[in-house]
């Protein structure tokens, strides 16, 4: 069977609890630039009222061009939280 990774997150109606007022770290491994990846993590540092790290852990297969193009993005995101990339 082949795998389908699907590139297209859209954000919900409304803002769930869990995220805006009570996640206050955030663990996000394995991320490997998709569009879908960088738009939940900028959701969730954007949403997020009590965030306090929002730690991103890369691919080991992903290159450092597209490291740089991830970082860059995700540092441009509104946040009010410490942003960690690995």
């Amino acid at each position: 069977m082949e795998n389908v990774i699907y590139d297209n997150w859209q954000d919900p109606q409304n803002i769930p609890t869990c995220i805006s007022s009570q996640l206050r770290t955030c663990l996000f491994i394995e991320c490997q630039g998709m569009k879908s990846e960088l738009q939940f993590a900028e959701y969730v540092m954007t949403n997020s009222k009590v965030l306090r790290t929002m730690t991103i852990k890369s691919a080991c297969t992903i290159d450092l061009t597209a490291k740089h193009r991830m970082l860059k993005k995700l540092a441009e995101s509104p946040r009010s939280c410490k942003l960690v990339f690995d």
